[in-house]
């Protein structure tokens, strides 16, 4: 066992111990923006208190720069300065309705709740995770294979809220191998979209799939390439598949896209910038928010049978 995973535990329970009791319930409005994760959490990260006090717009003080710590480590990117500010607070309210909490911006004790599960959750993940950037994505998702909705059939994951999750899934792994910048992403249309912007979107099927690589099956579903065959095939790992869970799907051919997902392979999301490319990472504007309606259409093998008789 290595020396992280020794005192990860001491560093959860730290956390349980210093949240403020029960009692100031957060309640409601919208706002935020896109989350700018850090990997698993360190000691600083997770470490301090909230205070008594529930925690606000306007605010300054040590409780405040330990919430701005915690929601970098649950991936809600903000800057550490212990003032309450707009961007704070965007925060939390985008922390919030990923969470199914009312999104008021402050943080009583049901947030502090939430984020603390948040940061157990993530502190769950692999920690002894080895090599490149790509090897510790393939690693990250292996060890999620199996990994099922709760109740089945209910799209609930703890990879994000109850909601059609192959791209909160993918987003997650991405999230756990140190990947910069990738918040929980919900759509696969806003995967393009971030991919165009970092200079990391490969249009095609055949465009030189590599492990790590999301795989985007003509925006209604994403998985992750664990292995390329030297005869050419790709084996993935994908989320909310017709089984409910995280599962395995080929190996197969790139042009044969549908035994793997609903549709055809329209390319591939690199989660590193080709030699060479300009990274166009600095696009700060947030993504398209899909309607009910689009998020109802994404997975279609989830439901149905004559897709899901498809996938081997």
């Amino acid at each position: 066992m290595t020396r992280a995973a020794r005192i990860l535990p001491a560093f959860i329970l730290a956390v349980a111990l210093i949240l403020p009791a029960p009692g100031h319930a957060a309640s409601g409005a919208s706002g935020g923006t896109p989350p700018t994760p850090a990997a698993v959490p360190t000691r600083s990260a997770i470490s301090g208190s909230l205070g008594p006090r529930p925690l606000r717009v306007g605010m300054h003080g040590a409780g405040v720069r330990t919430l701005q710590r915690w929601l970098r480590a649950a991936g809600y990117g903000v800057g550490v300065d212990g003032s309450f500010g707009p961007a704070t607070q965007a925060a939390v309210r985008r922390f919030q309705r990923d969470h199914r909490l009312r999104a008021t911006g402050v943080v009583g004790a049901s947030t502090a709740r939430a984020l603390k599960q948040a940061l157990i959750s993530l502190a769950s993940a692999p920690v002894n995770l080895r090599g490149d950037t790509r090897a510790r994505i393939v690693a990250a998702a292996e060890s999620q294979l199996g990994q099922a909705e709760n109740p089945p059939g209910s799209n609930c994951t703890k990879f994000g809220p109850c909601e059609a999750w192959c791209a909160d899934f993918a987003t997650w792994v991405w999230r756990q191998a140190g990947v910069p910048a990738i918040g929980r992403i919900a759509w696969v249309p806003d995967l393009v979209v971030w991919g165009r912007r970092h200079g990391t979107w490969k249009p095609g099927y055949n465009n030189h799939p590599q492990p790590g690589d999301m795989v985007i099956f003509s925006n209604l579903h994403v998985g992750l390439v664990e292995r390329v065959s030297t005869a050419g095939t790709i084996t993935i790992i994908a989320g909310n598949t017709s089984t409910n869970n995280v599962a395995r799907r080929g190996p197969a051919s790139p042009a044969n896209g549908t035994s793997m997902g609903p549709a055809p392979i329209s390319g591939y999301v690199s989660p590193t910038t080709p030699t060479g490319t300009a990274s166009a990472a600095t696009a700060a504007s947030a993504l398209p928010r899909p309607t009910a309606a689009q998020m109802a259409a994404q997975d279609p093998q989830d439901h149905d049978p004559r897709l899901a008789a498809r996938e081997r």
